[in-house]
């Protein structure tokens, strides 16, 4: 399968019916997955995986590890919905993870989840979680240059630097259930990647951009091949943001029962000004009460996020964040008051609201904390996702 014209993506058969889309196998060295199309709106990773593999194979070309491809939402994916019941990722959580392995009758995305983590535990199994790196592969409803996604640990740092992106973090706090947070608390390194707008040629072509540097980073292949380099140079010239990263500072939600439409003109890490007009929710116009970036805004009818509001983190606090982390200062937090050991194995603080307000989340930050979404209305739970 080779697509090389825009015309050719919008007649090409998206259907899929793999769960593995490839895999290429090695006693040794690391374990390379990608994640495709975990929204079923979102099919030009799959396509991508799908003629990289092909050219692996008919090229002969011999990885120094091991490479695999998993669809994730088939069903969604071959009716070009973004989910049929729930978001497929949202739903990665140990209640799920045990519901889905009681023996219960499964339909829809507990199905697929199930399907994709049976594939996912046996191949875990078969290496060490500091040689396995997860890329979970997306695009967006809205024009966008690619960029990566990451959960805040300093072994996501490291890799997501290897690329010429912009990174954005903490989307942890605001989610409940990605695939990458799940990842990282098993003490597995997992990046995501958004390639650009959902059914478009330069999304296609960012993907493999992507997956050949992916390849080349983590030691699969020879950085020197034609294709590694044509990938550096193809993001590299797109990125307006190269190396820079970025933290998320505000979601606006949408329910179910919400009324949302995104005014025209809005993309990717577009600079906003205070008193913009944004959207209409609910009859109400939105107005900016930012001068920051817009991110992720929403233009497409399912999904709960409307968008969210990110800020550029000076370097300074990201190497103060890793000293701190290097030297466990976290260890300070738990001798203030208000602040306690929720679960030792998860490294998950309690901590009193009260306190958040005086401490902010900034501190909770810099040693690596993240809050949870899940949390009472007089304490907060913070959690450390740094891989072990």
């Amino acid at each position: 399968m080779k697509i090389g014209m825009k015309e050719e993506i919008e007649t090409v058969d998206l259907s899929v019916d793999k769960r593995v889309l490839c895999e290429f196998r090695s006693n040794n060295g690391p374990l390379v997955v990608f994640m495709c199309g975990i929204h079923g709106n979102e099919p030009m990773s799959v396509l991508a995986i799908k003629e990289i593999a092909e050219f692996i194979q008919d090229n002969n070309i011999q990885l120094a590890g091991s490479m695999i491809g998993i669809t994730g939402n088939i069903e969604a994916l071959n009716k070009g919905e973004r989910y049929i019941e729930c978001d497929l990722n949202r739903i990665w959580t140990e209640v799920n993870m045990n519901f889905i392995s009681n023996g219960s009758t499964l339909r829809n995305e507990k199905a697929e989840m199930k399907e994709i983590w049976s594939v996912l535990s046996k191949v875990l199994d078969e290496r060490k979680k500091e040689d396995v790196v997860i890329f979970d592969l997306h695009t967006t409803s809205s024009p966008s240059v690619p960029f990566i996604t990451i959960n805040d640990t300093i072994s996501n740092r490291c890799i997501s630097k290897e690329y010429p992106l912009a990174t954005v973090f903490g989307i942890e706090e605001y989610l409940s259930g990605p695939l990458l947070s799940y990842m990282n608390e098993l003490g597995i390194s997992a990046i995501g990647f958004e390639g650009g707008q959902h059914i478009d040629l330069g999304s296609f072509e960012n993907h493999k951009a992507f997956i050949w540097l992916s390849l080349a980073n983590q030691g699969l292949i020879s950085a020197d091949m034609l294709e590694v380099k044509a990938a550096f140079k193809r993001l590299n010239e797109l990125s307006i943001d190269a190396h820079k990263f970025f933290e998320i500072t505000h979601r606006e939600e949408i329910l179910d029962s919400d009324y949302f439409k995104m005014y025209d003109g809005f993309s990717n890490f577009q600079s906003i000004e205070k008193n913009v007009k944004m959207a209409i929710k609910n009859g109400i116009e939105i107005k900016s009460e930012w001068e920051d970036h817009i991110f992720m805004p929403l233009y497409q009818e399912k999904g709960d996020d409307a968008f969210f509001i990110i800020r550029r983190i000076p370097p300074f606090f990201l190497w103060l964040s890793r000293i701190l982390r290097k030297y466990n200062f976290e260890r300070i937090v738990l001798l203030l008051p208000g602040v306690s050991l929720y679960d030792k194995k998860k490294h998950i603080l309690a901590v009193n609201n009260k306190v958040v307000k005086i401490l902010r989340n900034d501190l909770f930050h810099l040693l690596g904390f993240r809050q949870k979404v899940h949390y009472t209305s007089s304490t907060t739970l913070y959690i450390r996702r740094e891989v072990q």
